[in-house]
C-alpha cells in the first residue's frame, strides 16, 4: 500500500535498538545516580552506558505517520498524521470518528 521511507526504516531500527538495550541502560542509570553505590562502581557503569550505542536511547524515537512518514501532527492512537487522518475520516474509513 504504501512504500517505507527511509526515514521510518531509520526509526524502527532504532526501536529494536532500544527494546534490546533498555534494561542494561536503566540498570547503569540507576547504579550512576544511587547514593549508596561507591564511585568506583559509579565510574564503571558510567563507562558502559557510554559505550552503549547512541541511537539505543528513548529520546532518539520520533513517531511517524505509517502512511507518509510524517514526524509531526501524529495521532498516537492512530499512528497516523493529522492530514491523513482527516481524509480518511471525511472518506468515511475510520469509523465512530466525526469532524466538528
Amino acid at each position: 500500500m504504501f512504500k517505507l521511507r527511509h526515514k521510518t526504516l531509520k526509526d524502527q531500527k532504532r526501536r529494536e535498538q532500544f527494546k534490546e538495550v533498555e534494561m542494561t541502560r536503566n540498570l547503569y542509570n540507576a547504579i550512576i545516580h544511587s547514593s549508596i553505590v561507591p564511585s568506583i562502581v559509579k565510574v564503571y557503569a558510567q563507562e558502559k552506558l557510554y559505550n552503549l550505542p547512541v541511537d539505543s536511547a528513548f529520546v532518539r524515537i520520533r513517531n511517524r505517520c505509517i502512511m507518509t512518514s510524517r514526524p509531526r501532527g501524529v495521532i498516537g492512537q492512530y499512528n497516523i498524521n493529522r492530514i491523513k487522518f482527516r481524509e480518511l475520516v471525511l472518506q468515511g474509513k475510520i469509523s465512530g470518528v466525526k469532524l466538528r
